[in-house]
């Protein structure tokens, strides 16, 4: 019985580097004089579009609220309400500070409406009481403090002054009773 070997693999033709591979080092060699670099010209950062009603720390505390109201509609099972809601969330509260936001943490801007999608997604379907909590909570903080880090030269004027009357914004808490009832046995008397 004959042993099967693969054949080896052909030899590949080498390929000639095209012409403006070629000529590329050649530019570079001719255009580099030897001295300093010259520096690159300063970029200003574009302006953001203007902020106009609620300041950002009004509409975080809108978006807190907003998606409170989500989770208590996806407890309550209207899942498509919830998700709805958490898109008209995003349009309505996050969508006019993006521009300010993208421009001062494009990443940080971009994880943020990434997780809206991803709430969105999830109160669609069922899960867990607590992972909604736990993705709303984890929203909201990342979306305060994000507004927390914009810097108050970067607002308009009538954004600074609602800031400063509200304050920071407030902190839930949520407490629910428990679910067993406790029962005692016999009346009780004194000794």
């Amino acid at each position: 019985m004959k042993s099967i070997r693969p054949a080896p693999p052909a030899p590949r033709p080498r390929r000639r580097p095209r012409v403006g591979a070629r000529a590329l080092p050649l530019l570079l060699a001719l255009g580099c004089n030897g001295g300093e670099p010259s520096p690159a010209p300063e970029q200003s950062p574009a302006p953001a579009a203007p902020l106009s009603g609620p300041s950002p720390a009004a509409r975080s505390m809108e978006i807190r609220g907003a998606l409170e109201d989500a989770r208590s509609l996806w407890e309550g099972g209207d899942r498509d309400a919830a998700r709805d809601r958490v898109l008209l969330t995003y349009q309505q509260s996050f969508e006019p500070m993006e521009p300010l936001l993208s421009q001062l943490d494009p990443m940080g801007t971009l994880e943020i409406e990434y997780a809206f999608g991803a709430l969105a997604v999830q109160l669609s379907k069922r899960g867990e009481p607590m992972s909604a909590q736990v993705a709303i909570s984890a929203l909201t903080e990342r979306i305060e403090a994000a507004v927390e880090a914009i810097p108050p030269e970067a607002l308009p004027p009538e954004a600074q002054q609602a800031d400063e009357v509200l304050g920071p914004p407030p902190v839930a808490v949520e407490a629910r009773p428990p679910k067993r009832d406790f029962k005692t046995y016999g009346e009780g008397s004194p000794h």
